[in-house]
Order: structure tokens, then sequence, then C-alpha cells
């Protein structure tokens, strides 16, 4: 739009687990604390199947300063917590710090100490070699479940729920399209 890329998904409410779909579920899609949860699971989505780039971190760092002051930071926490992606939050403040600095977010987004940097470096090395949608790594969908199973250590340490709801639906649907 007018030389901005622009996405857009079929439904705003794109969460895998029934937890996150449940927490969600009945919330305004426009409210600040929404969208950063939305904003947070799109990247996970990405980087667990397709890839992610930068941009797509880089409009939750725009997110995060654009919303500043506008939401409770308590309620955004809570939501997080009822959404299951509290270590995810954690795992990818931990990689917004990291590339961008403490200085470039708002206060109350620091990474969970308890991260691991090392888990932080595996998530920024993702990010730099899949690029978006995996077009840097040569993916390609056929190889989509096996992207999944690669990355499962990662994922079921930070984002459990999401991680077994995006496995379950990548196999429902590839049996549903081999009948």
């Amino acid at each position: 739009f007018k030389g901005v890329v622009v996405e857009h998904h079929r439904r705003w409410n794109d969460a895998s687990s029934h937890k996150a779909r449940k927490a969600l579920a009945g919330l305004s899609p426009d409210s600040p604390e929404t969208m950063l949860v939305m904003l947070e699971l799109h990247i996970l989505k990405h980087a667990m199947v397709f890839g992610v780039g930068l941009r797509q971190v880089c409009d939750l760092v725009m997110a995060y300063r654009w919303f500043d002051g506008k939401y409770e930071a308590s309620e955004f926490e809570e939501l997080l917590e009822r959404c299951g992606l509290k270590k995810w939050d954690g795992l990818l403040n931990g990689l917004l710090c990291r590339v961008f600095g403490d200085g470039a977010l708002p206060e109350h987004v620091r990474p969970d100490r308890k991260v691991a940097d090392k888990d932080v470096e595996k998530l920024l090395a993702l990010i730099m070699a899949d690029g978006n949608f995996g077009l840097e790594a040569g993916r390609r969908t056929e190889n989509l479940l096996r992207t999944l199973l690669q990355r499962a250590g990662l994922f079921l340490k930070y984002a459990p729920g999401e991680f077994i709801g995006r496995l379950s639906g990548l196999v429902i649907g590839r049996l549903k399209r081999n009948r």
C-alpha cells in the first residue's frame, strides 16, 4: 500500500493452541494488548515453520513503541499468561534487546532473565538464515513438517501449546489433502 508491504490474513486470531484461541476470543482485535499478542504469535508461527524476517521483528518493536503508555503492562502480561505465551515473550524480548538494545524498547519490555543466551542466539540464527517465509533458506511447502520437527526443542521449551497446535494443524491438513 503506497510503497509499504502489507500482510493480509483471513482471520485475525491465528493462534494454534486452544488455550490462546480461547484467551483471545471475544477480545477487541484493535486493543493494544491484543495487537501486541497477535504480533508475537505471528512471529512465532513464522519462526516455527515458514521463516520469519527481521521485518516482522521490527514491526513488533515499532508496535511496542507506538503503544507505549496506551495500555497497562500488567494486563498485557496477564493476557500473555492466559495465552500460554509468557516464556515465548521472554525469549522474544531477549532477541529484541539483543538486536536493538534496551534503549529501543519501552521500560516494561525486558527479557526474562531465565531465558538462556544460547536460545536467544538460536532464534536470531533462525531469523537470519530463514528470512521472510523461508525464502532465503530455499524452503518449500512440502518441507514444512520437517522444519517444524527440526525446531521442536526450542519451541517446545518456550511455546509448547502453540508448537503442538501448529504441528497438529500441519499433520491434519496434510492428511486431508492426501485423501
